[in-house]
């Protein structure tokens, strides 16, 4: 199920124009900041290292996060698409 909310989130993202065909650079990575919000923007972050490691987890058959919670995340710098944000809010119960 979860996999199926990755590709739902992936193609609201896509709608809106937040998927992005450029990575951020290397060192945006190490940051130790919830999100990386220092280093990436919060869909960034979503693209690249939340929907990235989810789907490794479930390459690699191991345990997924519990409690994510990134829905409030989400509605502060995401407000303009709900579409968006109901997904996370999905994702958020899937994982809970």
């Amino acid at each position: 199920m979860i996999d199926v909310l990755l590709i739902e989130l992936e193609q609201a993202m896509k709608t809106h124009g937040l998927w992005s065909e450029t990575p951020p650079k290397a060192d945006a990575f190490m940051s130790t900041a919830p999100f990386c919000f220092d280093s990436m923007s919060f869909e960034n972050w979503l693209q690249y290292v939340f929907i990235v490691r989810v789907k490794q987890l479930i390459a690699a058959k191991q345990a997924l996060p519990r409690g994510a919670n990134i829905s409030p995340m989400a509605e502060q710098m995401l407000a303009e698409y709900v579409d968006v944000i109901t997904v996370i809010k999905k994702i958020d119960k899937a994982l809970s």
